[in-house]
């Protein structure tokens, strides 16, 4: 995954990027991503991680942006 845009995987926590792979269809209800199976500690603007084939995935990132803040 790579971010345009100084956007950055989220630095400040742990396990910033979760996957799980799934057989068939995924659940019609989004499953809790602290229950993923693979959970990376993902930094910076552009990241791999190598996991199982599986037909599909969930994925979760918790991204951050800087934005300047003027001060008043």
């Amino acid at each position: 995954v790579y971010f345009a845009y100084g956007d950055e995987y989220g630095g400040l926590w742990n396990e910033s990027l979760h996957i799980q792979g799934y057989s068939t269809t995924p659940p019609a209800r989004n499953p809790a991503p602290g229950q993923f199976e693979f959970k990376y500690n993902a930094t910076g603007q552009s990241w791999t991680a190598t996991v199982p084939y599986y037909p599909y995935y969930g994925i979760h990132l918790k991204v951050a942006i800087q934005i300047p803040c003027p001060m008043p």
